[in-house]
């Protein structure tokens, strides 16, 4: 079954090739996935489409918040769990983390990705899959840190997005070849 999208995005991009459970090989089925840059809703109604047990919603934005909370109500449902929050920090996120247990996390922050990087470790490590799309034209995320992050923790970078260059998969998994 095709995905038809019923939320107006206000990104253009095209989930599947950008958030691809078929590029990054992640199975969204019965996991409950932390939206970051939730923009409108487009993300979280493509994880719904693909098997999402419940998506929280975060988005700093307040005119893209207005829109995506009207989407939950009319479109999306009772899985989501909208937020308005801007990420600031690192501790933003763990309290998330914290609080609603993701299994993926994925991220389009503009910029405030850093901040997944800088989480604590113990944290860092509640969490099976990151999705991570990087802003170099928001402030430059050295790859030096992704890999120390990596090392750290355990986690490899398992494939960069075959469309978008910026657009990493980061899992505590095995190394798949794609």
């Amino acid at each position: 079954m095709s995905w038809s999208p019923k939320i107006q995005g206000n990104t253009g991009e095209n989930m599947e090739h950008h958030w691809g459970s078929e590029a990054f090989k992640i199975d969204y089925k019965d996991k409950i996935v932390l939206d970051l840059g939730a923009g409108n809703g487009e993300s979280t109604e493509y994880f719904l489409f693909k098997g999402a047990k419940k998506v929280i919603a975060v988005e700093g934005y307040f005119e893209f918040f207005k829109t995506l909370f009207k989407n939950v109500e009319t479109i999306l449902g009772e899985k989501v769990v909208p937020i308005q929050i801007m990420i600031k920090d690192p501790e933003d996120i763990e309290s998330l983390i914290l609080e609603y247990k993701p299994d993926i996390i994925k991220s389009d922050i503009e910029g405030a990705e850093i901040h997944i990087l800088k989480m604590k470790n113990e944290i860092w490590n509640l969490v099976q899959d990151y999705i991570i799309e990087f802003h170099a034209n928001y402030g430059f995320v050295n790859p030096k840190v992704m890999y120390e992050k990596c090392v750290e923790t355990g986690f490899i970078t398992v494939v960069d997005s075959p469309t978008f260059n910026n657009v990493i998969h980061i899992t505590k998994g095995e190394r798949t070849n794609v």
